[in-house]
C-alpha cells in the first residue's frame, strides 16, 4: 500500500468516526480519489470540531497526525480549544511527533491553559519537539502557577541532550 493510499485510508477512517455512522453493518464508504486528499484533511478537520464525543474528536486528531503532512499541524493546533482538557491533551501529544518549529509554536500555546495537566504535558512534548521556539516556550513555564509544570520545565531546560 502506498503511502498516498494509506493516507486516504486513515483519513476515510477517521470521517467515517467522526460522522457517528460506525456500525457493524453500516457500509463504508469509498476511500476519496487521490486528488482528494486536502479536501479530506480539511473535511475531517471541521468533522472534528463538530464531532459529538470527546473520544472521536481525539481520533481523528490522531488520524490528521498519522496521515498529514507538517501543514496539517495546524489543524491539531485547533483542538488546543477544545472544551474537554483529555482533547487539548491529545492534540498536544498528536503535535508531539511534528517536531518542527510551528509545533513547538503551537505547544507554546498550552502553556496558557487553564488545566495544570495540559500545561504539563505541553512542558513534556516540547522537551521532546526541542529547537529554538521550545526552549523559549520552557524558559517561560518555568514561571508556571503550578509547581509541577515549573518542575518539568527546569528538568527539560537541565537536560544536555535536548535539542
Amino acid at each position: 500500500m502506498s503511502g498516498v493510499d494509506r493516507r486516504i485510508l486513515v483519513l476515510t477512517v477517521a470521517v467515517v468516526l467522526l460522522s457517528g455512522c460506525f456500525q457493524a453493518e453500516a457500509p463504508r464508504p469509498a476511500p476519496p480519489p487521490p486528488d482528494a486528499k486536502a479536501s479530506s484533511v480539511a473535511e475531517l478537520a471541521k468533522r472534528a470540531e463538530s464531532a459529538g464525543g470527546a473520544r472521536d474528536r481525539s481520533e481523528a486528531l490522531y488520524a490528521i497526525a498519522d496521515a498529514g503532512t507538517e501543514a496539517d499541524a495546524a489543524i491539531i493546533a485547533g483542538a488546543l480549544d477544545d472544551p474537554d482538557s483529555e482533547v487539548r491533551r491529545d492534540a498536544i501529544v498528536a503535535l508531539t511527533g511534528y517536531e518542527s518549529e510551528a509545533a513547538a509554536g503551537y505547544l507554546a500555546l498550552a502553556l496558557n491553559d487553564a488545566d495544570p495537566r495540559v500545561r504539563l504535558d505541553a512542558v513534556e512534548a516540547l522537551g521532546q519537539v526541542g529547537g529554538t521556539a521550545a526552549r523559549n516556550a520552557l524558559r517561560q513555564a518555568l514561571g508556571d502557577p503550578d509547581e509541577s509544570v515549573r518542575i518539568a520545565a527546569a528538568q527539560m531546560l537541565a537536560e544536555p541532550d535536548r535539542p
